[in-house]
């Protein structure tokens, strides 16, 4: 096949034998490819220096039937210096890259994946490390991906959610009312004040939560997305994200 040229997000960016670099890109134009940056690490290279969350355009060869791509001529178009300057903020771009790069698996256009992740990549530059950013990007993956969160309505009675929020429940695909939640754990619980944040009624809503709290709602937000692309909800980037937390 002819090069390709397309802009892509960097979610892996692995060292390859002595001088090359095994890439995960979400491309703009050809979904998830995996493809090897020969040359890249080159003492004398000019190639760029290439890590996760950054966004290039890359000239790919892609090839029928194979799983491992090649590709050239890649320029950074925007490496995000605030997130970079900023361990927590760096965790939250780790945490959704991870989730990507686990749960896209088609060589297929996904442009409104490429588009959620540029955005995300945009507020965490405008708005910090605040949990609720990637809070609202697991709610908007699970709804690009086709496993929208119900958090209007309880997913058993459909009755109206209030003060209290419920349960959030995968196999539901959506929030159970206090009432209707077949086992009480607080595990599953879904604040009210969390639901609202994402439904986006309350964006800047300020307010402290403990660090316990957040860690708790982050983990079971990303278990919901792993239930439904049926992989494991163990992830490195939130294991550190936690580290985090704690030292803040």
């Amino acid at each position: 096949m002819a090069p390709q040229h397309t802009r892509a997000i960097v979610l892996r960016a692995d060292p390859y034998r002595e001088s090359s670099f095994l890439l995960h890109l979400l491309s703009e134009r050809h979904g998830l490819i995996h493809g090897i940056a020969k040359g890249m690490r080159k003492a004398r290279s000019s190639a760029p220096f290439v890590e996760r969350g950054m966004l290039v355009e890359a000239v790919v060869y892609l090839r029928e039937h194979r799983d491992l791509h090649t590709c050239g001529g890649i320029q950074v178009l925007n490496f995000y210096p605030p997130i970079r300057a900023d361990i927590a903020t760096a965790a939250l771009r780790d945490a959704a890259c991870e989730m990507l790069s686990r749960t896209v698996r088609q060589v297929e256009p996904h442009p409104e994946l490429f588009e959620l992740v540029s955005r995300y990549l945009d507020d965490l530059c405008r708005r910090g490390p605040l949990p609720r950013v990637l809070w609202g990007f697991y709610r908007e993956l699970a709804a690009a991906m086709g496993f929208e969160m119900n958090l209007r309505s309880c997913v058993e009675c459909g009755v109206e959610l209030g003060a209290g929020g419920g349960a959030l429940t995968n196999a539901k695909g959506g929030v159970t009312c206090r009432h209707c939640r077949p086992v009480r754990s607080p595990v599953l619980d879904l604040p009210d004040e969390v639901a609202q944040l994402l439904r986006g009624e309350c964006v800047d809503r300020p307010g402290s939560m403990p660090a316990a709290e957040v860690r708790r709602i982050t983990r079971m937000l990303a278990g919901y997305c792993a239930f439904h692309c049926d992989i494991t909800p163990e992830f490195k980037a939130l294991d550190f994200l936690d580290d985090v937390w704690c030292v803040r």
